[in-house]
C-alpha cells in the first residue's frame, strides 16, 4: 500500500486548528478529512503516519490525534491508536541529578533559581538516568510562554511540588521532541471504515499536517 488518494486520512490542504471536524464520508470534508474503507486490517494491521511539517507558533498547544473505526460512516465510531500528545517549542536541557527524580515529576511544572520570575514550563520527559543522583541525562519541556528559555547555564532546576532536584549544564534549547516532525503508530481493526480524530487545544494552530495509511513504513519516527 503506498500514499495515493485512498490512503489519506487528512490531506493538509486547510490548516488544522481548533475547528477541526472529524470525516464522515469517503469524499473529503471542508477540513480536509476522509474516511477511508478498510474492510479489515487482518492480522498485519496497517500504519498510520502522522506529518508535522512545521514548528506551531503558539506557547501551550497541544495535538491528540486518534485513529478510529467503525462499520457506519455517520455512527458507531471507536479509538483504535493514539498517537502521542504533542506541544508546542519543546525545550531540551541537560540536567544533572542532585535530588534524584521521579516517573511522576512528568507532567510538573521545572522551575529555575536563577530565572525563578520566568521559568516554568511543563516536564514532558526525563531521562531515566536522572532517577539516580549524579545521573546526567535530558528533560524535555513545554515553554508556556516566550521566557521559559532556561537560559542560565549552572542554575538549580526543580519538579515543583514533586520530587527532583538539578543543575542544567546550559542554556536550554529548542527541539523538535514531541512538538512536529513524522510520527507513525500502528493498529489492526476488524470494521469496515477508518478515519483520523484531531483535537486542538483552544487557539491553536498546527499548520498544514497530514495523515496518510500505510502498509509498509520504513524507518522510524522522529
Amino acid at each position: 500500500m503506498v500514499f495515493d488518494n485512498s490512503c489519506i486520512l487528512h490531506d493538509g490542504t486547510v490548516d488544522l486548528d481548533e475547528n477541526d471536524v472529524a470525516a464522515f464520508a469517503l469524499t473529503t470534508n471542508a477540513d480536509g478529512g476522509y474516511v477511508v474503507e478498510i474492510k479489515e486490517t487482518a492480522a498485519k494491521g496497517l500504519s498510520a503516519v502522522l506529518l508535522c511539517p512545521s514548528a506551531p507558533t503558539t506557547y501551550g498547544d497541544t495535538l491528540d490525534v486518534k485513529i478510529q473505526c467503525s462499520d457506519h460512516l455517520t455512527d458507531g465510531w471507536e479509538d483504535v491508536a493514539n498517537f502521542p500528545r504533542l506541544y508546542t517549542y519543546v525545550r531540551k536541557l541537560y540536567v544533572t541529578a542532585t535530588t534524584a527524580f521521579v516517573a511522576t515529576d512528568i507532567g510538573l511544572i521545572l522551575t529555575a533559581t536563577t530565572d525563578s520570575g520566568s521559568d516554568g514550563g511543563l516536564i514532558r520527559y526525563i531521562d531515566p538516568k536522572l532517577m539516580t543522583i549524579g545521573g546526567q541525562g535530558l528533560v524535555y519541556v513545554a515553554m508556556s510562554d516566550v521566557n521559559d528559555d532556561f537560559s542560565t547555564a549552572s542554575d538549580i532546576v526543580t519538579a515543583t511540588a514533586g520530587t527532583g532536584v538539578g543543575t542544567i549544564s546550559a542554556a536550554g534549547v529548542l527541539d523538535k521532541f514531541m512538538s512536529y516532525g513524522i510520527y507513525n503508530i500502528h493498529f489492526a481493526s476488524s470494521k469496515r471504515y477508518c478515519r483520523a480524530s484531531k483535537t486542538v487545544s483552544a487557539g491553536g494552530n498546527w499548520g498544514k499536517t497530514e495523515i496518510y495509511l500505510t502498509n509498509n513504513i520504513q524507518g522510524k519516527p522522529y
